[in-house]
């Protein structure tokens, strides 16, 4: 396990999992990505790794999603320090850079 890593909760573990899953289908027609985005969401929920409660006194909603949070830091600090530690003379930072470029890139107002 990598240095930075510590122990992360079993919800974070499973959301992870299923995050890597779903990058698995990646590139599908809309109406199967649609399909799979409303599963993931029900294995999230499924998994504990997203909650929501509602207090019956005043009806607010409350949506926990540290479990998600927590397993998607993990899996992308893992993968940013491992192609980081692939790139000769790479940092982490380099490849954080090179990501938020990417995503500036496919983001409609490119900021």
């Amino acid at each position: 396990m990598d240095e930075g890593a510590g122990l992360i909760s079993e919800a974070a573990r499973r959301a992870a999992h299923i995050l890597l899953d779903s990058i698995e289908v990646w590139g599908r027609s809309e109406a199967e990505g649609l399909a799979e985005s409303e599963l993931v969401v029900q294995r999230l929920l499924a998994a504990d790794a997203v909650t929501i409660a509602q207090d019956p006194s005043s009806d607010q909603v409350t949506v926990d999603v540290s479990g998600l949070l927590q397993g998607a830091t993990n899996a992308i600090v893992m993968l940013v320090s491992a192609v980081a530690a692939s790139t000769p003379g790479g940092t982490s930072q380099d490849v954080i850079d090179a990501l938020r470029t990417q995503v500036d890139a496919i983001s409609p107002s490119g900021e």
